[in-house]
């Protein structure tokens, strides 16, 4: 019976089929973390790479063994195990070679520059020594200055790069170490300031070209630099304010859901940062400013939503809401008691519409009231439950939400701050982008 099943293909599975099954699955999902893994290391490369000004054919090669990279991971539901670990395999190869020919660039170029710094140190040390008015001390300086320059080259000279395997090394990457030596860069600068003493020496006035190359190339060196990293922390800040933010209402009652968005903002960045200068609908064809500030969610908490100020209702005097008029009787009992009853049924009134005025916000388990001031058609306020946060504490940690349809000036003003903040920042990243070959 068993024989016959077996042939109509209704008998049992073999237990060996569903290990098998489970062994290629198990076997499937490493090779594509392998996969996703190199093409991390590789966009890695790529950012190091267009940072420190590598040739171009190097640039563009290495993104095409990211494209190249990116494909095969697409196609890699479809591929075996053993096929597709294969290929991943001859990727990180190439991978690893283009490594060693990129650091041998490297390494050549910055031997050059090294040689080209010494013979300027060299030939402002024979020019120096020929000064009769140079004193023993600023000699002995210039000196010292040309043995350092000599000995980073000598460093290098010692060390180049070896080309070292895959699998030899630690991880899956190739590893190579071009000793950290003193810069041209830094032996220029020191070079420099070897001259202004030299200048003082001799009673000369500020070197006023030599200084600005001085301030150019520690702008080049230096400052884009520290403006490159700094540009993508405060992104990352921005992007975690904005998520969290626009999400204060729908989470108001999980701070970790709060804390979630906020982190996931920090990591996607330029998508928060894209949809936070999205515009909306402008009031005018006329009018296109008006349709800023658009996505721009309010910006409630300065930089993480972790507790709400729940704001209090509270009725002005004046406009509708004030105390109505009680009408002068006489002293006549019944007409009192008439006016008493206008009174109460006009205050009533008031209440009921003061009431309708106002917007609720619920997170399933509680229902707040939503910040808003609503005014008169004459600009003056009719109600308002605006509470700013007081001190640097409730700024930054604490939230509202706030009514949309009438929302408090400052809550307008902040709002307005997010988007000039975000369209900053996130043109700032266009312009590092560019700057580094990446667009």
């Amino acid at each position: 019976m068993t024989s016959i099943l077996n042939t109509l293909g209704l008998g049992a599975p073999s237990p060996a089929a569903y290990s098998d099954a489970s062994a290629v699955a198990g076997q499937q999902k490493q090779a594509v973390a392998g996969l996703q893994g190199t093409l991390a290391s590789m966009s890695t490369a790529l950012m190091a790479a267009t940072s420190m000004g590598f040739p171009a054919q190097y640039v563009n090669e290495l993104k095409q063994k990211i494209a190249d990279g990116t494909s095969l991971l697409t196609q890699a539901a479809t591929m075996g195990p053993a096929a597709l670990q294969a290929k991943t395999s001859a990727l990180e190869s190439e991978f690893a070679a283009f490594q060693f020919r990129s650091t041998q660039n490297q390494y050549n170029t910055q031997v050059a520059d090294q040689q080209n710094i010494i013979n300027i140190v060299e030939a402002r040390v024979t020019e120096v020594k020929a000064d009769t008015t140079t004193s023993p001390a600023l000699i002995a300086e210039y000196d010292a200055l040309l043995i350092a320059a000599k000995e980073a080259k000598q460093t290098l000279m010692a060390s180049p790069p070896v080309y070292t395997s895959p699998t030899a090394a630690s991880g899956s990457s190739p590893a190579y170490i071009i000793p950290t030596v003193l810069s041209p860069s830094e032996i220029q600068n020191r070079l420099d300031a070897l001259d202004t003493k030299k200048e003082k020496e001799t009673g000369g006035g500020t070197n006023f070209s030599r200084l600005y190359a001085s301030i150019q190339r520690w702008t080049k060196v230096h400052l884009i630099v520290y403006l490159f990293y700094i540009t993508i922390f405060c992104s990352m800040i921005l992007g975690g304010i904005i998520i969290s933010n626009a999400y204060a209402e729908a989470e108001s009652g999980a701070v970790l859901n709060r804390l979630f968005y906020f982190v996931y903002g920090a990591i996607a960045y330029p998508i928060a940062l894209i949809y936070a200068c999205i515009p909306g609908m402008p009031t005018s064809i006329l009018k296109p400013m008006t349709a800023w500030p658009g996505k721009t969610p309010y910006w409630s908490a300065g930089l993480f939503p972790l507790y709400q100020r729940v704001p209090v209702i509270t009725i002005p005097a004046g406009g509708s809401t004030e105390t109505p008029d009680i009408e002068q009787t006489g002293g006549n009992l019944l007409s009192m008691f008439t006016s008493a009853k206008k009174a109460a049924a006009k205050a009533a009134g008031i209440a009921i519409e003061a009431e309708a005025d106002l917007t609720t916000s619920s997170n399933g388990v509680d229902t707040f009231t939503k910040e808003s001031v609503v005014k008169n058609k004459d600009g003056s306020i009719q109600r308002s439950n605006e509470i700013q946060p007081v001190g640097i504490v409730q700024r930054l940690f604490s939230f509202v939400i706030v009514d949309s349809k009438n929302p408090a000036p400052y809550q307008a003003t902040n709002r307005n701050t997010l988007l000039y903040a975000s369209g900053t920042f996130l043109v700032g990243n266009l312009l590092f982008l560019i700057r580094y070959g990446l667009i």
